[in-house]
């Protein structure tokens, strides 16, 4: 099941007796909230709109929809796992970061323009679909990667903040530190973690 069908299906199913069926009293809210639904590129990322249009949320209007279209609900439940563990995984990110320390010690720079330029230090890894369910090797592969290409993306430097010296990961309870090269130096984890 994926969102194509319900593009390629719209003349039969965007029709005011769905709208009634789905609870829709005004055909044009139905119509409208349908043709959110067949824009977004896949059904997880409708799924995580969090959309709701007072009668339904973007997973109710999914489900009464995709029953109505003739998919079991056993189809049904297995995209809504698939889209839980998704979620669930992409949340173990929303605090990692990857910190770029150049060992930059102030003199002379004005506290506005550090403020300014701080966010170029700190790289969020929440959103990086590469990353998701991987195990701690692959894990530290994917983010040896992303190291050499910041380093080489920015000619080794940071505007300001000096020379890389060396990239900081910080992922739920673990410490990597990594060279500029990608290598990983030093790995300390807190708690027991995969």
């Amino acid at each position: 099941m994926n969102i194509n069908y319900f593009k390629n299906h719209a003349d039969q199913l965007l029709t005011p007796e769905l709208s009634k069926q789905l609870g829709y009293n005004v055909f044009k809210n139905f119509s409208s909230t349908y043709n959110l639904f067949i824009r977004s590129s896949t059904i997880n990322s409708w799924l995580g709109t969090g959309y709701y249009d007072l009668v339904n949320t973007s997973e109710s209007f999914f489900v009464k929809l995709s029953q109505h279209a003739g998919f079991s609900q056993k189809e049904i439940d297995k995209v809504l796992i698939a889209f839980s563990r998704l979620k669930t995984e992409k949340e173990k990110f929303i605090e990692s970061y990857i910190f770029v320390d150049t060992g930059f010690k102030r003199t002379n720079q004005s506290l506005l323009s550090l403020i300014a330029l701080s966010s170029r230090r700190y790289l969020q890894l929440y959103g990086n679909e590469k990353l998701l369910f991987k195990n701690k090797a692959a894990l530290i592969s994917e983010l040896s990667i992303l190291v050499k290409a910041h380093y080489l993306n920015n000619e080794g430097k940071l505007y300001m903040w000096g020379d890389i010296q060396r990239y900081k990961v910080y992922h739920q309870d673990c410490i990597f530190i990594f060279d500029p090269e990608g290598n990983l130096v030093k790995s300390d984890c807190y708690k027991n973690s995969e």
